[in-house]
């Protein structure tokens, strides 16, 4: 985005050609028939929550339990204070915290004026920090002093400074700071809104960014009708009320901890339970002494949860009843020993882009929930093509394109709408490839960028990852493209062994393994690494960009 088109407008909406990329009218007018999509708006939803259930407990994060009705005068009193900052519909509110409880009062108190809520990785650094401040110019900007040894204040003062831009009003969360208002003070101010403004259903309300596999974060802008639609679905197909804990171990800065721990619970009148590390033992004592319910999240966080479940002895019996898995290549075999220890667990497919492209729950049979990514969202429509764009017959795999009630209104900058979105006909292109079967359940075999072509023949990683992972002595493996001077690219395997008790698999003896199962010889990774653990994001995600470039350093 160009300087003077982010100056021309202090509303996001302003800024951008958000009709442009509008989905057909015809299936908008559908999903309002069915009911999959309302003419709700955010902030009223859930203050109504708020008001019906006051007593309830809302929130909870380490010694803090917060109540329906503390979280609607805080969030009152914080609304309070961005309008008197200026701050109002359609304009951006950034934030960079953990999963903090003031986190989840922010955003509240976000969507209660109509604004839009732009939370920001802790993790994310100058380089990230400068795109995102500079895009979207934020009114309104929250931060901690310090947190895991790293003085974001100081940080964001800087990048602040050098693309010119101040917010109105800039807040400092759990500690002080020169020239940035204490955000316990604004609590203890009392709350003197009583209205709704904006944020009707048609406006953005989250901006989230996803590195993805580009060098440039790419900005999601989300409607607030996608994030409700979003948000129901969820709760009904998990078949979420008002006693269930939501455990949220997963990033509230990123679109999945916006929706899972953040309106899922809200909406449904439960609560949610937050961690702002994550650590594996006192991950399962907060969700046996909470008794939560349901998690969600990538796979490396129920395999962590799950092993410590078979260390206590857990055979059935588990608080945790449910676990949506995703963002990741899941293993068969995780799926089967959650079930073991009485955490119904099953896979699904979305993103940032379009939250829920499949939908599932625990009452699904096993070999749904273990061997395909879930059934497709009801309204959401699921098409794989070719790579001249051409539409594959059902179950032949290919590129997906989807579109539906829970799709983004489009990117920040126009660059990556053009990639990625097709005006007029609401398709947004995934990069994944996959096919749906007879019964509509997806399975996705990989990404365009995770195809290894080796003399001209490809094949998608996710076939040798899910096979390698049956391997007893083998907890987590990825496989990426190595160069090869004969074949142009061969398959390279890095592998995080077992527990240890025992002696650790060699190469060859994992190259037999898989040519037992009956892989092709071609697909057999010629290249291996034992690794303690895996590069990950804070999601879980592996850094494979990260594996491909460590190839060029010595074994």
């Amino acid at each position: 985005m160009s300087e003077t088109a982010a100056q021309s407008s202090s509303t996001l909406a302003h800024r951008l050609e958000i009709g442009r990329y509008a989905q057909p009218s015809e299936l908008v007018e559908d999903w309002h028939r069915r009911g999959l999509m309302s003419g709700q708006r955010l902030g009223p939803s859930l203050a109504e929550v708020q008001r019906q259930w006051p007593d309830r407990l809302a929130v909870v994060e380490g010694d803090v339990r917060l109540t329906y009705g503390e979280v609607a005068r805080q969030a009152g009193a914080l609304a309070t204070a961005l309008t008197a900052a200026g701050v109002g519909p359609g304009d951006v509110v950034s934030w960079q915290l953990p999963n903090w409880w003031e986190a989840y009062l922010l955003a509240a108190a976000t969507w209660q004026i109509g604004a839009v809520n732009n939370p920001i990785l802790t993790i994310y650094r100058e380089h990230e920090l400068r795109q995102i401040l500079a895009d979207l110019r934020p009114k309104a900007l929250f931060a901690p002093v310090t947190f895991r040894r790293t003085e974001h204040v100081e940080l964001l003062e800087s990048v602040l400074a050098e693309i010119g831009h101040q917010p109105e009003l800039k807040v400092a969360v759990r500690d002080a700071a020169p020239g940035w208002q204490d955000f316990d003070a604004l609590l203890r101010a009392r709350p003197t809104r009583t209205a709704f403004a904006g944020g009707g259903p048609d406006d953005p309300c989250v901006v989230a960014y996803t590195s993805g596999t580009t060098a440039r974060a790419k900005g999601v802008v989300v409607g607030a009708a996608a994030l409700l639609a979003e948000t129901h679905q969820m709760r009904h197909s998990w078949g979420l009320g008002w006693g269930d804990r939501v455990f949220m171990p997963a990033p509230l800065a990123h679109l999945t901890g916006v929706c899972v721990g953040l309106t899922v619970p809200s909406l449904a009148g439960g609560a949610v339970v937050l961690t702002e590390r994550w650590e594996p033992d006192a991950a399962l004592e907060i969700i046996e002494r909470e008794r939560c319910s349901i998690s969600a999240g990538t796979p490396i966080f129920l395999e962590e949860i799950v092993s410590r479940y078979e260390q206590a002895g857990f055979d059935g019996g588990a608080a945790l009843r449910q676990f949506s898995v995703g963002g990741a290549a899941v293993p068969p075999s995780l799926v089967d020993r959650a079930d073991a220890v009485g955490v119904g667990a099953f896979r699904c497919y979305g993103m940032t882009e379009h939250s829920s492209v499949t939908i599932a729950n625990a009452g699904l049979a096993v070999a749904i929930r273990r061997d395909t990514d879930g059934p497709v969202a009801p309204g959401t429509e699921v098409s794989c093509v070719d790579e001249d764009g051409a539409v594959l017959p059902q179950g032949v795999r290919g590129e997906i394109r989807v579109r539906g009630p829970e799709r983004m209104l489009c990117y920040v900058d126009e660059r990556d709408n053009a990639s990625s979105l097709a005006p007029g006909e609401g398709w947004f292109a995934t990069g994944d490839i996959g096919a749906v079967d007879g019964e509509g359940r997806l399975t996705i075999m990989g990404r365009i960028k995770d195809i290894i072509n080796r003399g001209g023949e490809k094949f998608s990683v996710r076939e040798m990852e899910d096979l390698l992972a049956t391997h007893p002595d083998v907890r987590h493996v990825a496989v990426v493209p190595a160069p090869d001077e004969r074949f142009g690219e061969t398959p390279a395997a890095f592998v995080v062994t077992g527990d240890g008790s025992g002696a650790a698999p060699t190469p060859e003896q994992l190259a037999a393994f898989v040519e037992g199962a009956g892989l092709a010889r071609q697909k057999i990774p010629t290249i291996w690494r034992f690794v303690d653990e895996l590069p990950r994001t804070p999601f879980g995600k592996v850094k494979k960009q990260e594996l491909v470039r460590s190839l060029g350093e010595p074994a």
